[in-house]
């Protein structure tokens, strides 16, 4: 009994340190966040990030995420641009986000991971 707890055990923590990302960020070269206009907000902007700490910091936030139904009203699109010229959009609004059309709920809100 004590050598099955002991796997299940170890299954379960390989299960939880094998967390993949949601949002490959090896080959991002240029990250522009585009801020929809709202009522507090009426005019839209974007921001271009192309800092490696910044970049990576970014990823690093907007994949520490859990896979979620979520129904939102996106307020930010971040356009991810790779090395080879394709690109990928991310529609985010609080701390929910869509990614090739899969909704996950972040652990901080879009515009914590912003400033």
């Amino acid at each position: 009994m004590q050598k099955y707890l002991v796997l299940l055990l170890l299954l379960t923590m390989q299960k939880c340190s094998n967390k993949t990302e949601v949002i490959n960020s090896n080959n991002v070269k240029e990250v522009t966040i585009r801020i929809d206009s709202t009522s507090e907000n009426p005019i839209s902007k974007e921001v271009k990030v192309t800092q490696s700490d910044s970049l990576t910091f970014i990823l690093r936030e907007l994949n520490d995420c859990n896979k979620e139904p979520i129904k939102f009203y996106p307020t930010h699109r971040i356009k991810l641009i790779y090395n080879n010229g394709e690109e990928d959009i991310i529609f985010c609004s609080g701390s929910s986000m869509k990614f090739k059309g899969v909704t996950y709920r972040m652990n901080k809100s879009i515009r914590s991971i912003m400033q």
